[in-house]
């Protein structure tokens, strides 16, 4: 996992090249030993969705983080509070991809997952799904800054 923690710390260095490069290190590492159905390596999916995304490159972004939700799913639960990460990087992605009620879908659902473990973030998930956004329900105004999500780190 340590090419995963380096890939994390070159993401908010904002080298998201080397940091995808390390994400393959540690994808190439995982798979061998642990296989794709381990929870790492969903860590792993989950990081390069959101290294994908800061590169603009969102598809790759929305296919990581939606094979990371269904690994995470599979092997903690559908209600653990874990998920909510994920769910708020894909809400992001979905936003940005001008998808707003799926974003919605996804970042209430963050929301609900850390309120029910009483999580200091819970309001962080979903503060404001933006207004622009076609579609968007009106009564929520904004999301998350968890992990580099705010409005200011979005690329198109």
């Amino acid at each position: 996992m340590a090419h995963n923690n380096i890939a994390w710390a070159l993401r908010w260095l904002g080298r998201f090249e080397e940091a995808d490069a390390e994400l393959q290190l540690a994808s190439a590492q995982v798979v061998p030993t642990l296989g794709r159905e381990h929870r790492f390596y969903a860590e792993i999916q989950t990081n390069f969705g959101d290294v994908y995304r800061l590169l603009g490159r969102n598809e790759d972004a929305k296919r990581a983080l939606t094979a990371s939700l269904a690994l995470l799913e599979k092997t903690v639960g559908v209600a653990h509070p874990e998920l909510a990460d994920v769910l708020t990087a894909l809400g992001w992605v979905e936003l940005v991809g001008n998808e707003p009620r799926e974003a919605e879908r996804h970042l209430l659902r963050a929301r609900e997952l850390r309120s029910a473990v009483a999580h200091p973030r819970a309001d962080i998930a979903i503060n404001v799904l933006r207004p622009r956004a076609p579609g968007a329900d009106p009564s929520l105004q904004a999301c998350t800054c968890h992990h580099g999500l705010h409005p200011a780190n979005l690329r198109p």
